[in-house]
């Protein structure tokens, strides 16, 4: 996808998860040990991904010296994959942080506080996903030129 259009979408998508959490209000409804359990398994899975991503980038820096990535350089494809890699570690690391936080607030602040992980954990899966697909891409490829 391209670069407006993920913004878009991910943009949609924090509006859409934060007025339903708003809205429907689900966090109320659970007793704080299945919320405490949820946040927990978010900050499982953000630790997980966080290092998957750290081992793209691991990977992709041995891949420069590849012709295709050289060509992924010269067009610019190169740096909008490091930059949604980016920007994609920074949420989920900044979701294992809010999380390792959340139970030195008072009741209120923690709410806000699930609200606006379960928001950026959609938003981070979402980006996930465009990461595949780029990733996918530069597989591709690579295939093609081996």
């Amino acid at each position: 996808m391209k670069t407006k259009t993920v913004l878009i979408v991910v943009l949609f998508i924090a509006i859409a998860m934060w007025g339903s959490l708003c809205y429907f209000k689900p966090l109320e409804w659970l007793p704080t040990k299945d919320i405490e359990k949820i946040t927990d398994s978010i900050q499982s899975t953000s630790i997980a991904m966080l290092g998957f991503l750290m081992t793209v980038l691991a990977l992709l820096a041995s891949l420069v010296n590849q012709e295709f990535i050289k060509k992924m350089q010269k067009i610019g494809q190169f740096q909008v994959l490091l930059k949604s890699i980016f920007w994609t570690a920074a949420i989920f690391f900044s979701l294992v942080f809010m999380v390792f936080i959340q139970p030195f607030f008072n009741t209120s602040y923690q709410s806000t506080l699930w609200k606006v992980s379960l928001t950026l954990f959609a938003i981070a899966n979402f980006l996930l996903l465009d990461i595949g697909k780029k990733f996918w891409f530069v597989f591709c490829g690579l295939n093609k030129k081996m």
